[in-house]
């Protein structure tokens, strides 16, 4: 059945999104007690632009472009010509804007770098690198090499941590963890183009196919930005409303929220190129499966995880920060994880737009949800401080799910049994009565928390049926890795 294989290649880049997300979790007390706390605001908004500017750099090529049209592509000229026109393509741009950036460094820093001009030139490295290395990453992941596509994920991860907590350590501030960033970027981008090169060759493309690519990834542009607007741009709103010092304290909480995104992305990272793939060949029910496969496991996982993280918040957070940041930002974090809950969902149902080809309805969405939030942003962060910009964030994620969903089953109707996602949140329940009988503080009883809970979660999901037996012997049959 295609489901076990694509879940096999899921469950991989799972444990790849596992180690992912601890990074930020083990970077994170690393950054907060090492580095003052303007200066872990500036490191927050350094990430904050890396997210930002390479939407204009790839504009959605990667993403959408080489894995819509190249996705099971067995002609290798053809797979050079399309992957070297993105390529040369997103290189031109990543120098044009990293230019603008060298030059007009000065007057950036005084807007968001608390005059830091220096930074805005790493950064500006940092682009040409990441931006290419986005591209790469789509390349595995299009040519269906999920093994090494997740074994690249690890070893960037620990090399990040091992850079920038080395130049930390070595009392080189923020500045040496944005330069440990730009030589952790550097040493990703020799390590996939060494892989591709061996692979692909190389050859000076004829763009044929250019014009193709970015009439669908073109109108995605506003949809990623606005998506940006609404997962990024509130820490830019507190850094001017309220003072980089308060983007330091929501930071740490939003961080531990965004958890929740490593459920969703080992699915909606390779679920695209299966759904082309199938969908090509005309399969259409093995799409309707894959779907709701993806979409019931998703949430069997997501559901108890956002309630044992918006329990255990503040108990994390004082572990992993100061006790002064847990208490401005455990309450973030509970807000935070709902919203990624929801857009996870959200990504997952957006296939059935981009295998329709109806991109733009993505970018009319994003960009009434990024407007929404920056009104919200800027009414609610004066009242509420850092609260109020987390209840923005979770209000903007609800919109692309109700608007999404709906033009999505207008496509293809998707028959979910609803009342099996009731009983997943009931069988999560009990880990608020047990965490307000126990109240676990230091890491020991914490760990021993999530595992008692873990599997009296696993065995209320079993007494609720919320598996028949069919699907209980498919997920025995995926977790045997080695199995055909």
């Amino acid at each position: 059945m295609k489901y076990k294989v694509f879940a096999q290649q899921s469950i991989l880049v799972f444990l790849a999104n596992i180690i992912i997300g601890f990074s930020g979790i083990i970077l994170l007390p690393i950054l907060t007690r090492n580095l003052p706390l303007a200066d872990y605001g500036l490191w927050v908004q350094m990430n904050v632009t890396i997210g930002l500017i390479p939407i204009f750099i790839v504009m959605g090529l990667p993403s959408y472009s080489m894995v819509r049209f190249l996705s099971g592509e067995h002609d290798k000229k053809r797979m050079q010509e399309g992957f070297y026109s993105i390529a040369f393509f997103i290189f031109l741009n990543s120098l044009l804007v990293s230019l603008i950036l060298f030059i007009f460094s000065k007057q950036i820093s005084q807007i968001i770098f608390a005059n830091n001009t220096l930074i805005v030139k790493i950064l500006a490295l940092i682009l040409i690198f990441s931006s290419l290395n986005i591209l790469f990453q789509y390349f595995f992941i299009t040519s269906q090499q999920i093994k090494r596509y997740s074994f690249l994920l690890c070893f960037k991860t620990f090399t990040q941590i091992l850079l920038i907590s080395g130049f930390i350590f070595f009392g080189k501030g923020v500045i040496g963890a944005a330069i440990g960033f730009l030589c952790n970027e550097i040493l990703f981008f020799f390590t996939c183009f060494s892989i591709i090169y061996i692979e692909l060759g190389f050859i000076c493309p004829h763009f044929q196919e250019l014009k193709k690519y970015l009439h669908l990834s073109i109108p995605t542009i506003p949809g990623s930005l606005s998506y940006w607007v609404v997962d990024s741009s509130d820490r830019y709103l507190i850094g001017i409303l309220l003072g980089v010092a308060f983007v330091g304290y929501y930071s740490p909480g939003y961080t531990l929220g965004a958890i929740i995104a490593m459920f969703a992305s080992p699915i909606t990272s390779i679920l695209t190129a299966s759904l082309s793939k199938s969908y090509n060949e005309k399969k259409e029910n093995e799409v309707k499966d894959l779907l709701q496969y993806s979409i019931k496991y998703y949430l069997v996982v997501a559901i108890p995880a956002t309630i044992g993280l918006a329990v255990l918040s503040k108990p994390l957070l004082t572990i992993l920060s100061t006790t002064e940041i847990a208490m401005n930002s455990y309450m973030i974090t509970p807000i935070v994880a709902t919203g990624f809950l929801l857009l996870g969902l959200t990504n997952i149902i957006v296939n059935i737009i981009i295998l329709k080809t109806e991109t733009k309805i993505i970018g009319i969405t994003w960009v009434v949800a990024s407007s929404l939030n920056i009104i919200l942003n800027l009414v609610l962060i004066p009242i509420y401080g850092v609260v109020g910009a987390a209840l923005a964030t979770l209000i903007a994620y609800t919109i692309p799910l109700i608007v999404i969903t709906h033009f999505s089953f207008k496509y293809i109707k998707l028959d979910l049994n609803y009342y099996n996602f009731i009983k997943v949140f009931l069988a999560s329940i009990p880990m608020i009565i047990i965490y307000q009988i126990w109240k676990p503080i230091n890491i020991i009883d914490l760990l021993i928390f999530i595992l008692i809970n873990s599997i009296f979660y696993l065995i209320l999901v079993i007494a609720f049926k919320v598996f028949t037996t069919d699907e209980l012997s498919l997920i025995w049959g995926i977790l045997n890795l080695n199995s055909k």
